[in-house]
């Protein structure tokens, strides 16, 4: 099952993980988030030539792709870009969100992401340290030009505990 994460995920959390079957060590849920920066802005790369993390990451896509006309793109930077705590406060606020708009428990403190996945009996494989097996978390911008690839995609695969 596969589906783009939003404030309504909580309900499809809950919908497909009870259909999922748990004797079955590939069943899995894959979850998708783009522009997820749009509401986490300091998880993007700043574009002004100015700042240091502009030139430090221009540097590296040098270094790795030997092709300095990339640094005009705007996309190449985020291949490079470490926004991972970035990215799990984006999800662990979407999931506070949720269980403010749904639930009638009152909580002050952001979930960790152990406890969202608890809540619906799953649990997310840790992209960052290469555990997807069916998607790639975090698609590689600058291997394939075929296709537009911004670089703020991510793939989440969520497992039966």
């Amino acid at each position: 099952m596969y589906w783009k994460l939003n404030i309504k995920s909580g309900i499809y959390f809950s919908v497909y993980s009870d259909k999922l079957n748990r004797s079955n060590d590939y069943a899995t849920l894959i979850t998708y988030c783009q522009n997820w920066v749009n509401f986490c802005p300091d998880g993007d790369v700043s574009l002004s030539p100015e700042a240091s993390q502009f030139t430090h990451l221009c540097k590296i896509l040098v270094q790795d792709t030997k092709d300095p006309r990339l640094c005009e793109g705007r996309t190449n930077f985020r291949e490079y870009l470490d926004n991972s705590g970035e990215w799990q406060d984006y999800l662990r606020a979407l999931f506070y969100a949720y269980q403010k708009r749904y639930k009638t428990e009152e909580t002050s403190k952001l979930p960790t992401i152990n406890q969202l996945g608890n809540e619906f009996q799953l649990r997310l494989r840790d992209g960052y340290r290469n555990e997807n097996r069916i998607a790639f978390f975090k698609p590689a911008v600058n291997r394939r030009r075929v296709t537009m690839i911004t670089g703020l995609e991510r793939f989440m695969e969520w497992v039966p505990n």
